[in-house]
């Protein structure tokens, strides 16, 4: 790992005060893993992977997507430098409009956030959003 690096990690998700706590309040809203099985989440517009990487943390299996070169640069620095393993925190470039992508995956939960005034069909992708949600999930 190089100074710039250890550098980044230290301050990580960054020095902007209020996305620091907007991480840490949004965190204390997400599941834990229930009877030892860890909730499956997508963190749906992932951004430095600052909330997908506090899911994994409560122990959750987590898949952060984006259209932008946010995906190379979290996997890099989550999966590579931090040696986290993609079974448990995995990113992914995937269009929001193209969540049926995913398949026949389900989701506990869905983190998005700061993503959807970026968004011309909201209504699409959260009606999407609800296709690939597990009964009983929630969209944070």
């Amino acid at each position: 790992m190089t100074i710039k690096d250890l550098v980044k990690w230290v301050l990580f998700p960054g020095t902007n005060l209020n996305a620091r706590f907007r991480v840490r309040t949004i965190a204390k809203l997400l599941g834990r893993p229930k009877a030892g099985a860890p909730l499956e989440i997508l963190d749906a517009g992932c951004g430095n992977g600052a909330l997908a990487y506090q899911a994994y943390l409560l122990g959750n299996n987590v898949l952060g997507v984006s259209i932008k070169d946010e995906v190379e640069r979290n996997q890099r620095l989550f999966n590579s430098q931090r040696k986290i393993p993609t079974n448990k925190l995995a990113f992914k470039e995937l269009n929001l409009y193209n969540v049926a992508e995913l398949g026949a995956e389900r989701f506990d939960e869905i983190i998005c956030t700061e993503v959807m005034e970026h968004i011309r069909g909201d209504r699409a992708v959260c009606e999407n959003y609800f296709k690939i949600l597990k009964p009983g999930g929630k969209l944070h």
